[in-house]
């Protein structure tokens, strides 16, 4: 059995996430890393699958928040019924067996998504260049056009010329145009 989060859920974990202050800060998530832990978002992620799946009770869900996201009993409290308000309602069971199905699977992340995927998904997991948030395949520009930059010699509106001083080395020559070199 597998279980999903919805948009809706993920919406209920972003809010945990901001309400009880429990996003890391790039020092805290290297300093959990180095320490072999995972992100507090991640821990409340297994957590509730966990406990969706049946695997934790209510008791032993507030005390794995509590001892894993490292906050008072009453925090983990509050924590645990969000979770039960704003998450569980909204996640998905799936068996596995089913997730070979193309059909079942576009019939899926239409009721996770609440979209269904651009092209005819041909296997789990493939669900469109929409779905993941990409432009449609005929707007993505691969080469996008790049504007020119000045030319370094010209000097910039907002810099006074006094005060450009040339190096005093002396550009090396070239040997011949090189079309593909920016000039000096």
């Amino acid at each position: 059995m597998r279980i999903l989060f919805s948009n809706k859920a993920d919406s209920g974990l972003d809010y945990i996430m901001e309400n009880f202050k429990l996003k890391e800060t790039s020092e805290e998530a290297a300093k959990r890393s180095r320490e072999k832990k995972p992100s507090k978002r991640i821990v409340i992620d297994h957590l509730v699958k966990d406990f969706a799946a049946g695997k934790l009770t209510e008791k032993d869900l507030v005390n794995s928040l509590r001892d894993e996201l490292e906050v008072p009993q009453p925090t983990a409290e509050q924590i645990e019924k969000d979770i039960l308000n704003r998450i569980v309602p909204f996640l998905e069971m799936v068996p596995e067996e089913k997730l070979n199905d193309p059909d079942f699977v576009e019939e899926l992340a239409q009721r996770l998504f609440g979209e269904m995927p651009t092209r005819k998904s041909s296997g789990p997991g493939e669900y469109g260049l929409k779905k993941i948030g990409l432009p449609k395949e005929e707007e993505m520009d691969i080469f996008p056009t790049i504007k020119p930059l000045k030319s370094i010699a010209e000097p910039s509106p907002s810099v006074p010329t006094k005060k450009i001083r040339k190096s005093a080395v002396p550009a090396k020559q070239s040997r011949g145009s090189d079309k593909y070199r920016e000039q000096i």
